[in-house]
């Protein structure tokens, strides 16, 4: 019967032996399918590392280019403070200049106001006046001259006076009123011409005529009606010229130049300060407004460039970064894969440690030479008398109670083991990783120890 069931015992040895063997063959097989995953995961920690140099470079390049971009904004908000000074100043010699011509047109009519009130005070009125009163003296005259009477010298040998003034062979006079003919010196001769009351109303409107003619001509402190409409023209050009410089003076914004002159000036000044306080050193100011426009058009090309940077930079900073996402998610996949595994495999390690601990090889051994023995000692009783039955009692008690504490001994070794493996989950969760030979060398010392207990039951 101890044989029988040392015979049960060896087979259930070996089929542990078989297990174990199997469980060694997966730990070897899945240890070796770890090395290519922790391979794979090197090399994407290295492209990330990678990825992230690139990533950190692009960020480099997009603050370059953007620094670039905020020194070029400044240089042309400068510049152009620089263009609005030139604009200012020329701005402001406009206005210099124009209120000079104001003073000149300002000069001019006070001249011609002048001009004008040496100038008789003639209008068209008084002109016209003038014209009618001179055309009504001709006509009155040539009526006068129609009912006169003519006196001819045809032939004289002594001197012939009209009114005292003489008269020579071939002269004529016309005498219009009463007039005295002196021939030598004896002679007087009272010549009246005819025409009677109409003649003298004649003459008495002609003479009133003339007498408002020369009163109107002294009036105008002028000698005859032709010189009056030379005043008249005369004040009608200057005044003509006046508003000209009137009108010059309306264009020129008269009343407003002096006012703007002084608020360009004082924006002039402002903007000169603050050019100087935000000019950089080294700052070269360009000569006229034209050099501010091919500075200006140097900085839009920098300022297009530097543009054209942030793009291509934050373009690459997006690829990268998307890539590096990428590759993280990957690697977080992988290591979710490689813990796996480690936790099957940290599981098969703790099944053969455990079943080692039982099922040792030394285990099987002892046994193979404890049936051996009592195979022996059985004969030997049957030999010597002694029965099977007195000895298998107290022979199997033993084996059962050593086979009891040996299997105490390894249920607490398999419970330790199981312990161990769910710190080393504990481990894997919290760090992403974890040692199976770590693990493997815990349980070889637990074996180890179950091994010393087990010799102590046997012996």
């Amino acid at each position: 019967m101890l044989f029988r069931s040392a015979a049960r015992e060896h087979a259930k040895l070996e089929e542990a032996d078989a297990t174990i063997e199997s469980l060694a063959v997966a730990i070897h097989r899945r240890s070796e399918a770890l090395a290519p995953r922790e391979r794979e995961i090197e090399s994407l920690l290295q492209h990330e590392q990678h990825l992230q140099s690139v990533v950190a470079a692009c960020l480099d390049a997009i603050e370059h280019a953007n620094e670039t971009q905020r020194r070029v904004a400044a240089e042309e908000d400068l510049l152009r403070a620089v263009g609005a000074v030139f604009a200012l100043d020329t701005e402001k010699t406009d206005l210099e200049a124009a209120l000079e011509h104001i003073k000149t047109h300002k000069q001019a009519i006070a001249e011609i106001d002048d001009h004008l009130a040496r100038l008789p005070d003639v209008d068209q009125a008084a002109v016209e006046k003038l014209e009618d009163l001179d055309r009504q003296l001709e006509v009155g005259q040539g009526k006068l001259a129609a009912s006169a009477t003519r006196l001819e010298v045809l032939r004289t040998g002594i001197p012939v006076a009209v009114g005292g003034q003489p008269l020579t062979a071939g002269e004529t006079c016309l005498l219009t009123d009463a007039a005295e003919v002196t021939i030598g010196d004896g002679t007087t001769l009272r010549v009246n011409p005819g025409g009677g009351e109409s003649i003298l109303e004649l003459r008495a409107e002609v003479g009133r005529v003339r007498q408002d003619l020369a009163s109107g001509l002294d009036t105008l402190r002028v000698q005859t009606v032709a010189e009056a409409k030379s005043m008249l023209e005369k004040r009608i050009a200057a005044k003509a010229a006046r508003g000209r410089h009137e009108e010059k003076i309306d264009d020129l914004d008269g009343d407003g130049v002096q006012d703007r002159l002084e608020v360009a000036t004082a924006a002039l000044k402002k903007l000169e300060a603050d050019i100087d306080r935000r000019k950089p050193a080294g700052f070269e100011r360009p000569a006229d407004a034209a050099a501010v426009d091919v500075a200006l058009r140097t900085l839009e090309e920098r300022r297009h460039q530097a543009d054209e940077a942030v793009h291509a930079a934050r373009s690459r900073f997006e690829s990268a970064s998307l890539e590096l996402k990428q590759n993280r998610n990957t690697l977080n996949e992988l290591n979710d894969a490689l813990a796996a595994e480690r936790r099957e495999l940290l599981d098969l390690q703790v099944q053969k440690t455990a079943l080692e601990s039982v099922h040792g090889t030394d285990r099987k051994a002892r046994l193979e030479t404890s049936a051996a023995d009592r195979a022996a000692k059985e004969k030997a009783a049957v030999a010597t008398g002694q029965t099977l039955q007195a000895l298998a009692p107290d022979k199997v008690r033993m084996d059962k109670e050593r086979y009891e504490n040996t299997m105490k001994v390894a249920t607490e070794a398999i419970n330790d083991a199981r312990l161990r493996r769910a710190g080393a989950e504990a481990d894997l969760q919290r760090g992403g990783t974890t040692d199976p030979h770590g693990a493997k060398a815990t349980a070889d010392a637990r074996h180890e120890l179950a091994r010393r207990r087990h010799a102590e039951v046997e012996q």
